[in-house]
């Protein structure tokens, strides 16, 4: 009879609910017929890429985003360490919309006018591709929240992230999908979510000044949705994405420069990858 310890089988607890996840996100209950996804599972030097990504849009030792800086450091801890860990990517096209519902949710009286916009319009925002149908976004969330019920059954920690997702967009991971969502899995036996709530490693980045300024500025946000950087972008103009006004701060034209070079080094990153995919794929 053999003798099993957990350094023997934890990579492989939390690979299979990595799997399981993905499998209750593709099945979870639907209120729309036509939602297409996609889920792929990421471990060792596969997430390099994305943690290199990460630590372009935190900026240097977290200038531009501290949160993201956070989730950086994370995902660079598990794979010095070789510690059980596993990020789960979930994909969703959310957009055109071919119900014709026209329920107006999304700002449009029909669907016909909003696939329509979408055709002429469609672009990059904060975290995904849209515009989105409403309908198939609460599906999208749906899957994701499955898909968390699903790891959270093996008690093991994990955590979903919108900043590893963009990323995988960026980098053409999922390039049919409009939105993509990481939820990162492991290490076991923590039990308090320390990892991915508390992020330990990000232990001294802030000031007591830095946490005032970020719970007065994001107060009045919290209750609404997340805002990931701690400062949360007001949308005061038509134009809110190229005119930053940020909460408790005001204006900050500084931004688009910084968004410049984010880009610029992004776009190294992004050929760098799509090579070494393209190479990889050539050979098979």
């Amino acid at each position: 009879m053999a003798t099993i310890k957990l350094h023997e089988y934890s990579h492989e607890v939390v690979l299979t609910a990595a799997k399981e996840a993905a499998v209750a996100a593709l099945g979870a209950p639907r209120i729309t017929p036509g939602l297409t996804m996609e889920t792929l599972i990421l471990t060792g030097e596969d997430l390099d890429p994305l943690v290199r990504m990460l630590k372009i849009f935190a900026g240097p030792e977290g200038q531009y985003s501290r949160f993201i800086y956070g989730d950086y450091l994370m995902g660079k801890h598990f794979m010095e360490t070789g510690e059980p860990y596993a990020m789960l990517l979930i994909g969703a096209k959310t957009s055109p919309s071919e119900f014709a519902w026209d329920c107006g949710a999304c700002g449009f009286a029909t669907c016909k006018e909003f696939n329509h916009y979408v055709r002429e319009n469609k672009g990059v925002g904060l975290l995904a591709y849209g515009p989105s149908c409403n309908w198939k976004m609460i599906d999208f969330g749906l899957a994701m929240s499955q898909a968390s019920a699903a790891i959270y059954a093996r008690n093991i920690d994990s955590r979903m992230q919108g900043s590893y997702g963009v990323a995988a967009m960026l980098l053409g991971v999922m390039d049919e999908m409009d939105i993509v969502l990481a939820t990162s899995i492991g290490p076991l036996n923590r039990g308090i979510w320390q990892e991915w709530y508390s992020r330990p490693e990000m232990k001294g980045s802030f000031t007591q000044a830095n946490l005032y300024e970020m719970l007065v500025a994001a107060f009045g946000f919290q209750f609404a949705g997340f805002a990931g950087d701690g400062v949360p972008l007001i949308k005061r103009t038509d134009d809110w994405f190229w005119d930053p006004y940020k909460a408790g701060k005001g204006p900050m034209p500084e931004i688009l420069d910084v968004q410049a070079q984010v880009l610029e080094e992004a776009s190294e990153l992004i050929f760098e990858y799509q090579s070494k995919k393209a190479e990889q794929e050539s050979g098979e």
